[in-house]
């Protein structure tokens, strides 16, 4: 091991997948090889159907390669059993995905304190208020989802993904169902929390992401262009 390879948190190494559509084999990601360093924001631009979504699954374990090995903190993610495994993505990784995935029958705060809840046998209540507080939501803790704009339940999956303050925020299309300005004040919120020396992995479509990122990748055919 290099003393740069010390400084990296995230390292995948010739990740296949394939899916079953009918009859047809999607072969969707073709050998792809990355690293992400301790500290960084990576985004990876690709078009619908790239296989951008399916790569930040991977690397957050919550689906499995056909072939090749994903490394956090040198330990490999699939190399380990699945109740192991559910344990390290529920500590050490947060997912913030377009479509919010709240639940509607929770308030503001329970939808943000649930991973603390599974990982912590229902704590988690205080750096909820605390999380939502700090991204302008004190006044909407005890409203249900449907009573939120698009802008202010992407805040609050922001802040579940970072309940359990993990290692590495993975985040699939943050702005891809918000409109342009919304969006940017997203972005403005990463880039507060990398300010902050939080490691980013975002996968979008849109290219202005490369204004705030350190690094771009770019997802064709299954294979990252660099």
């Amino acid at each position: 091991m290099t003393n740069a390879d010390h400084n990296l948190i995230v390292r995948v190494e010739g990740l296949h997948k394939h899916y079953r559509m009918g009859t047809e084999d999607l072969h969707v990601l073709r050998g792809v090889d990355l690293s992400v360093a301790q500290g960084e924001w990576l985004g990876v631009l690709g078009s619908s159907g790239s296989g951008k979504s399916t790569l930040l699954h991977l690397i957050g374990g919550l689906d499995k390669p056909d072939e090749g090995s994903v490394y956090f903190q040198n330990d490999n993610v699939y190399a380990i059993g699945g109740s192991r495994r559910d344990y390290f993505r529920n500590q050490h990784v947060g997912f913030v995905f377009q479509f919010y995935h709240l639940l509607p029958e929770l308030n503001v705060v329970d939808n943000v304190r649930i991973a603390s809840m599974i990982g912590h046998g229902g704590g988690g209540r205080e750096r909820a208020r605390e999380l939502l507080t700090r991204l302008g939501l004190g006044k909407r803790l005890r409203h249900r989802p449907n009573q939120l704009s698009g802008g202010e339940r992407q805040r609050v999956a922001i802040a579940r993904a970072l309940v359990n303050e993990p290692d590495v925020l993975l985040a699939d299309e943050p702005t891809g169902n918000l409109d342009k300005a919304t969006g940017g004040h997203i972005l403005d919120l990463f880039a507060e929390l990398h300010a902050e020396g939080q490691t980013i992995v975002m996968v979008t479509h849109d290219p202005s992401i490369s204004e705030r990122a350190d690094r771009m990748l770019t997802l064709e055919s299954g294979k990252l262009a660099y």
